[in-house]
């Protein structure tokens, strides 16, 4: 749900258990709001604090930007824009068994799918092992290893360390304190997602970067890798660039998709419907196709 600060009340905040769970948040609004801080950590150049007001509660690693939001009435439904694009994998593999997630930050990807599908086991690769606390205390991740197993490790060097995967999904949401890791920005990272997928497994990326050459120059590592097949959403009003890639061959007919999503519909705050549209309006269309490179 968007909204200006200044316009919130407690009631208001209130009134949104009867809101769209996924509705998306005002990430200024939501700063300029006089929260009260429920915890901070302050250790070897971190700076991680958990805020909350009302029913919102949020993540912030020493920086005005919002890492990561939860309702606590709530938990599972995705409170920031770009997530619910993420989720668009699920027009083109629906029901996922094995995912890899690198980053934790809040814990609301793994928290949402984790609700929406039982069978999906979720290895979660992140840096700092503060932050699985904070998740089980403050974001509601549910303590259950045997779906979400934590690894704690630099996530290139568990890409190498791990060798090939066969996961359904690949989603990648890294991002530090100002800027995406250093390692994200060198062929080999790409090349290593690749690897980790299963035959017809897909990538999912967030590139938060709002210099365009920048962005070209990322995507132009990502399309090596992955023979082209790639589309992007872009998050309307953020620099986010949300980035699907397939390892095989990807569904670009708009007419399967647009079938696949009427049966998906809204789950859990999601308009898959929606996010059909928003594929054709963000990349090429040729003859009701969305125009990639080895599609199907």
């Amino acid at each position: 749900m968007a909204g200006r600060a200044d316009g919130m009340t407690g009631g208001r905040l209130a009134a949104w258990r009867d809101d769209v769970a996924g509705a998306a948040l005002d990430v200024e609004a939501l700063l300029r709001l006089q929260a009260r801080t429920l915890f901070r950590y302050q250790r070897h150049g971190e700076d991680i604090s958990v805020h909350e007001y009302g029913l919102l509660r949020w993540l912030q690693f020493g920086s005005p930007a919002i890492q990561s939001a939860m309702r606590t009435d709530a938990p599972t439904a995705l409170m920031l824009s770009y997530l619910p694009l993420m989720m668009a994998f699920h027009l083109f593999v629906p029901a996922p068994r094995h995912g890899l997630l690198l980053g934790l930050g809040g814990g609301a990807i793994a928290r949402h799918l984790h609700a929406l599908h039982p069978q999906l086991r979720q290895t979660v690769v992140e840096s700092r092992p503060v932050l699985g606390e904070i998740c089980h205390d403050y974001f509601s991740l549910p303590r259950d290893p045997r779906r979400i197993a934590l690894r704690f490790h630099d996530a290139m060097d568990w890409l190498r360390r791990e060798g090939d995967g066969a996961h359904d999904v690949l989603m990648v949401d890294l991002y530090g304190r100002d800027s995406l890791p250093f390692f994200m920005y060198e062929p080999a990272f790409y090349a290593r997602c690749r690897a980790q997928l299963a035959t017809r497994g897909m990538l999912v990326i967030n590139l938060l970067v709002p210099d365009r050459d920048e962005l070209a120059f990322l995507l132009g590592h990502l399309r090596q890798a992955f023979d082209g097949r790639s589309l992007c959403l872009n998050v309307p009003g953020q620099h986010n660039v949300i980035v699907l890639a397939s390892r095989g061959e990807m569904e670009c007919r708009l007419a399967v998709l647009r079938e696949r999503a009427a049966a998906l519909g809204v789950r859990l705050g999601v308009d898959y419907p929606g996010l059909v549209t928003r594929f054709a309006n963000t990349n090429p269309v040729r003859e009701d196709r969305l125009v990639v490179q080895g599609s199907a």
